[in-house]
C-alpha cells in the first residue's frame, strides 16, 4: 500500500471517528438534560400548586421568570377564547391519529395557553373542533383549570398554516411554540403553557393530553453505540492498513520434471 493511500485512510477514519464521538457526546448532553428535567419534575411536584385565581388582587402571584416555575402545578381561572383555538397536528392516542388542541385562556394576569387534550382526526390534521366542547358552552363561562406548567418551546412549532375548521380559520402548528402563536394573536401571551388535566368541562370525546416523558431515556445506550462506532472505525482502519502493508508471499509454481 502506498504512503498516500495510508494517509488518506487514516485521515478519513479520524474524521468519521471524530463525528461519531461528537454524536456520542451530544447524546450524553441530551441525557443530562433529561435527568435534570426529571429531577425538576420530582422536586417541583412536591411544591404547593401556584394559585393564580387571586391574580387580579395580587399580580405578583404570577411569576414572570419561568425558570423556576415550569413543571409546577398551577390553578388558573379565566375565560377560554374558543374562536382562536390552536391545533397541534400529527398526534396519536392509543394508535389512533389525531391532534391536540391549545386554547388561549384570559386570566386576570393575562392570557396563557391551555393544552386541553386530544381530538381524533383521520388525517391527524383536521379534527372536528366542536367535539372538544360541551353543547351548551359559550365564551362567557369562567373555568378553573388545574394542571402542570410546561416549557414554552420557542422555535419548535414548524411552519404555521391556517385551516378552516369548525366554521372558523384556525392556526395549525407542529408544537406549542408560544412565540409563534403570539404573533398570530391580537393580544400578548404569558410565557406559559399549562397541561390542563381538569377544567370542569365534561367532554367525552376529548382525550387527555400526552403524558410527559419521564426518565433519562435511551440516550446513554445511543452514546455507547456512537463511541463503539468510533472505536470500530479506528481499529478496523488500522487492521486494514496493516493487512494491506504486509509483503505478499510469492506464489510457488510447480516445476515440471
Amino acid at each position: 500500500m502506498s504512503r498516500a493511500r495510508k494517509i488518506a485512510l487514516y485521515v478519513t477514519a479520524a474524521l468519521f471517528a471524530a463525528l461519531f464521538v461528537r454524536l456520542g457526546v451530544w447524546q450524553l448532553d441530551r441525557r443530562a438534560q433529561r435527568v435534570a428535567t426529571e429531577r425538576a419534575i420530582e422536586e417541583r411536584g412536591e411544591l404547593p400548586a401556584l394559585d393564580w385565581t387571586r391574580a387580579a388582587a395580587d399580580p405578583s402571584v404570577v411569576p414572570r421568570d419561568t425558570a423556576g416555575t415550569v413543571w409546577r402545578r398551577a390553578v388558573v381561572t379565566g375565560r377560554y377564547d374558543r374562536e382562536r383555538e390552536i391545533v397541534l397536528r400529527g398526534r396519536a392516542l392509543r394508535g389512533a391519529p389525531g391532534v391536540e388542541v391549545l386554547t388561549p385562556l384570559h386570566t386576570a394576569a393575562g392570557a396563557l395557553l391551555v393544552l386541553r387534550g386530544f381530538l381524533p382526526a383521520p388525517d391527524a390534521l383536521r379534527p372536528d373542533l366542536g367535539d372538544g366542547w360541551p353543547d351548551a358552552f359559550d365564551d362567557s363561562i369562567r373555568v378553573t383549570v388545574e394542571g402542570m406548567l410546561l416549557p414554552a418551546r420557542s422555535g419548535q412549532g414548524g411552519t404555521p398554516i391556517r385551516l378552516a375548521l369548525d366554521g372558523r380559520e384556525h392556526l395549525v402548528l407542529a408544537g406549542a411554540d408560544v412565540a409563534a402563536i403570539e404573533e398570530e394573536l391580537p393580544y400578548p401571551l404569558l410565557p406559559y403553557v399549562i397541561r390542563g388535566e381538569d377544567d370542569g368541562l365534561d367532554v367525552a370525546t376529548l382525550g387527555p393530553p400526552r403524558e410527559i416523558e419521564r426518565g433519562s431515556g435511551p440516550h446513554l445506550s445511543y452514546a455507547i453505540q456512537w463511541f463503539a462506532f468510533a472505536v470500530i472505525t479506528l481499529v478496523g482502519t488500522a487492521a486494514l492498513v496493516r493487512k494491506e502493508s504486509r509483503p505478499r508471499r510469492p506464489k510457488l509454481t510447480a516445476v515440471p520434471r
